[in-house]
């Protein structure tokens, strides 16, 4: 009786097993990540030559400059989480939430105007929400979704002064 729970027990066990992947599938490394993105870019925007290796270079530099500030402003990891954090240690983590979001924001106006050297406005707004919604995730609701590089001003169905309907439909 023994032998028989033991050996059902590793066929379970075995059948529940996932195959073994490599790492690599499952989380991209970040370089190969930035090569896709612009490649997706120069492709969309249809750059030549030259301006695709401008891009190239500028977009590398871009996000090397935000991942410096992301590993500049990492919060330091708390020993003991059962104990809620004090006033201080908030005070100090907000502190710091407030200088990365500034520096994050003077990067990116630095480089928009690097951007806008070889790009059109448009182009530059696409590559900044497309990096906030990889951030962050975007939601794509039908009523607000529009084709890529279009703005909701530029849908024939748009109205000035029209407020924004922000109910969720379910």
């Amino acid at each position: 009786m023994f032998f028989l729970a033991a050996a059902m027990l590793l066929a379970v066990s075995t059948l529940s097993a996932k195959p073994d992947k490599p790492e690599k599938e499952f989380k991209k490394d970040g370089k190969e990540r930035i090569e896709k993105q612009i490649k997706f870019y120069v492709d969309t925007f249809g750059l030549d030559e030259q301006k695709a290796a401008q891009f190239s270079e500028m977009y590398r530099s871009y996000n090397k400059a935000l991942h410096a500030i992301h590993e500049q402003y990492k919060p330091e990891k708390r020993v003991n989480r059962d104990v809620p954090p004090t006033d201080e240690e908030i005070e100090k983590h907000m502190l710091a939430d407030f200088a990365k979001s500034r520096a994050i924001l003077n990067t990116r106006e630095t480089y928009y105007k690097r951007f806008r050297t070889i790009l059109s406005a448009k182009q530059v707004a696409m590559i900044y929400h497309n990096d906030k919604c990889r951030k962050e995730g975007c939601r794509e609701d039908k009523k607000h979704a529009h084709k890529k590089g279009e703005f909701p001003s530029e849908r024939p169905d748009f109205k000035p002064n029209q407020k924004p309907d922000h109910t969720v439909s379910r």
